[in-house]
């Protein structure tokens, strides 16, 4: 696998199954991160949809999406 800033990739298996990676990222109050994503798809076909979702918590309570 390639990465696009040779640190981490993953391979997500194709097909109808839906894909999930997540991680949570612990933050302190007024920190400002910026999200980025590269995303490619190989072999001919379409890629399937994708959908990107951020999520806010406070300590365990969830607060929005974003």
């Amino acid at each position: 696998m390639n990465s696009h800033s040779s640190v981490y990739s993953a391979k997500l298996s194709g097909g109808l199954t839906n894909a999930i990676i997540a991680q949570a990222v612990p933050v302190s109050q007024n920190e400002t991160f910026e999200l980025f994503v590269s995303l490619t798809k190989t072999g001919p076909f379409p890629s399937p949809l994708i959908a990107i979702n951020v999520q806010y918590y406070n300590e365990n309570t969830f607060l929005e999406d974003g």
